[in-house]
């Protein structure tokens, strides 16, 4: 169900303040808002494999994504997503719609950041490949 994404998509957001030990809430899908959600810490699917507290840009929606997972313990009872930007935020905003356009508005910066410093160092692997390739010949 939904995209395929993989590692090189994904710009981590471990260390933006607006991230720190945070619990969030999410609207699920029916409309019901649900709080105990945390950014996924361990963020292996199958063979997937994604830096702790990952987000990507879908081009597609032309909207953030977040990697989240219910608070459970065990991980037998793990549910995990990726959420629209737009359906997340903290818990202790809740209720406080300023507050929480905000923080996402903030969020998107700092995502945008990074992204851009991802995109920057792609070009650069790329390019470091080419010349390498170039001069091996």
């Amino acid at each position: 169900m939904g995209n395929t994404i993989t590692k090189d998509m994904t710009v981590n957001i471990e260390n933006l303040p607006e991230f720190r030990d945070e619990v969030y809430t999410v609207k699920r899908t029916s409309g019901i808002l649900e709080s105990g959600w945390i950014l996924k810490r361990s963020a292996a699917h199958g063979s997937m494999q994604w830096p702790n507290k990952s987000a990507y840009f879908d081009v597609k929606e032309n909207k953030w994504r977040i990697y989240t997972q219910n608070g459970k313990e065990n991980p037998n009872e793990w549910l995990h997503a990726w959420r629209d930007l737009e359906k997340v935020f903290p818990s202790s905003l809740e209720g406080k719609e300023e507050e929480i356009e905000a923080w996402r508005k903030k969020v998107c910066i700092q995502l945008e950041i990074l992204e851009k410093e991802r995109y920057i160092d792609t070009a650069k692997t790329v390019s470091d490949m080419t010349k390498s390739a170039k001069t091996d010949v």
